[in-house]
Parts: C-alpha cells; structure tokens; sequence
C-alpha cells in the first residue's frame, strides 16, 4: 500500500472524518484470514506486511488512523483541527481581517482559523458585527442568476439599528416593494461598502429572487385566509438583503407561500452550529419573508421564529457575501 504524501493527509475537517468513518467501516467489515504468526506476533504492524500475507484489516485500520491524526497539518495535529473546529467556539478575528482575502482565495479558509460564526467589527461603522455566516453560500445554487462562482463568506450584518418592515402597514409588493429593502440597499449597503473598502474586502454581486406581490384573503401556508405571496422576481446585481427564514431556521415556519424563500432556501452553516440569537444577541429581527397581508417574519428575542406588524421597528440584519 503506497503511503499517503502529505498534501493527500492535508484534508479539511470534513474529509478526514469522512476517511475516518470509511476506515473504521473497513475494520468492522468480515476480514481475510490473515497467518496466525501474523496476527498473534506484535512486532509484525499492518505497515509492515510482507510477500503475500493476507492483511489484517482491524490493525491496517487502526494503524492508518493513528498515522492520520497525528501528521502535521499547518503547525497543528489533524487530531487538533478537529478538536478546535468543534469546541474552540466563536472568535472575535477583527484583528486578523488582513488575513480574511487570501484565506477565502484558498478554499480552505478553516486551515487559517477562520470558522462559521467568528465575527468582527466594522471598521468605519464600528457599531455594526459582522458574523461569518456560511462559505461558499451562493455558490453552485440551483439558478444561474443567483450563482457566484468566486470564492466567498456569506456575511450576516449584525446593523444594530431598527427600522420597520413596511410604514404602510401593509405586505403589499412583497419583499421587493418594502421599506426594509429600500433601506438596506439604501443606507446599510452605503455604510456596509465603507466598511469594507477600509479593511480590504470586496462584496459580490448576485441576482436574488424576491416576492414582488401579495394577494389579500388567499391562504397562506400557515392555513388562514389572511393573505400571502403570490408572485415572485428576479433581482440583478444585489450585494444585500434581508435573510430568508430557511437560511437562518433551515426551514420556513411563518412564511406564507414559497415565493418568500426564493433563492435563499440554504441554511448558514452558522446557524447549523449556534441558534440565531448566539450570533447576534437576544434582539428582535426582521427577515425577508412575507407571513401575511400586514405581518412580516421575525426573529424573537429567545432565537425562535416569529412574526409581527410591519409598522414595528424591529432590528435589522443583512446578509451580504464578501472575497
């Protein structure tokens, strides 16, 4: 059996639990009936088989493990990149930011210590928190329009400003039509570019699809007639907007009908890891889906999901994708 070089050893986490998995799968597997002298003589390892001995599985599967988890990988032990991928918990790696661009242009930024969930300050808006929210987040998506093919963080942007869903106290004109997107395109996406441009980050652009109407009386997915999305369009060039509930919850709980999710129906790897309100604290934010003709989807202040009046100053999130 060649050995494995070290670039074949220097996987990310998931792969090396994924090669973990298959070897142990091997071990457990019904085995060839290797010589007695072999499998009773502790000098003779699975490494060292020679002429044409049948292989002990169970040892070849240990050794190989052992061998895997203790070789070097960027100055730390595999065994180490997987203990701080699981337990180090969330860092502040605002002093690290330089670092951020080529970390991205690697593919592996997790190899530079940065994780889903870290988060750091804005530089010229320093009352906003950026949180790393997933990698890659638009990348490989179901629809060319929303697709980015460069290398990216999606970003959830923590504004800690208020501001309501839609003054008319209405739905009407969907997610595209309100006034929460209008300001954060508007004064976050202003203030989120100078943020960026001081500390060497540039923002992607993407189509997002987004409802653009609202029918009252039809029934929405929550099983009343109290009005719900009931059409849906295309969006070029955004560089922000609210977050879907599927990509903060993994699934749609409140909102009224599929033309709320759009293009965002996958979850941050971020929100996979920590509940919402872990990220950004025990806040009441908007997202972008619709629930009915005067109600809009929230976050509660206990990280559940909610909903409420659009004429209230609920927090504001953004999410944004950044290389």
């Amino acid at each position: 059996m060649a050995s494995l070089t070290n670039d074949e050893l220097a996987l990310n986490h998931q792969d090396g639990l994924d090669i973990i998995s298959a070897l142990q799968n091997i071990g457990t597997a019904k085995q060839d009936i290797a010589p007695a002298t072999l499998k009773n003589d502790p000098t003779n390892t699975a490494l060292q088989l020679v002429g044409n001995a049948q292989i002990d599985y169970e040892k070849l599967t240990e050794a190989i493990i052992a061998s895997y988890k203790s070789t070097a990988l960027e100055g730390n032990s595999i065994s180490e990149k997987f203990d701080r991928h699981t337990s180090r918990g969330r860092q502040d790696i605002t002093s690290r930011i330089s670092e951020l661009p080529a970390a991205i242009a690697s593919l592996n930024p997790q190899k530079y210590g940065f994780e889903e969930g870290d988060h750091f300050a804005g530089s010229v808006h320093t009352i906003f928190d950026y949180i790393l929210f997933d990698y890659n987040h638009w990348y490989g998506a179901y629809n060319s329009y929303a697709v980015v093919s460069t290398p990216h963080w999606g970003v959830l942007v923590n504004t800690k400003t208020t501001h309501v869903w839609n003054a008319s106290g209405k739905t009407a004109g969907g997610y595209a039509g309100s006034d929460l997107h209008a300001y954060l395109t508007g004064d976050v996406l202003t203030a989120v570019k100078e943020d960026m441009a001081k500390l060497g980050l540039n923002l992607i652009s993407n189509s997002r699809l987004y409802s653009n109407a609202v029918t009252d009386g039809v029934y929405g997915k929550m099983g009343n007639a109290s009005g719900a999305s009931t059409s849906w369009a295309w969006s070029t060039g955004q560089q922000i907007a609210a977050p879907t509930e599927a990509e903060i919850y993994g699934v749609s709980p409140n909102s009224s009908s599929l033309f709320d999710t759009g293009e965002g129906f996958k979850q941050g790897e971020a929100c996979r890891r920590y509940r919402i309100n872990e990220l950004i604290g025990n806040i009441f934010p908007w997202l972008r889906d619709v629930v009915s003709s005067s109600n809009a989807a929230n976050v509660s202040n206990l990280g559940d999901a909610g909903d409420g009046g659009v004429t209230n100053a609920f927090y504001v999130l953004g999410l944004i994708g950044i290389y």
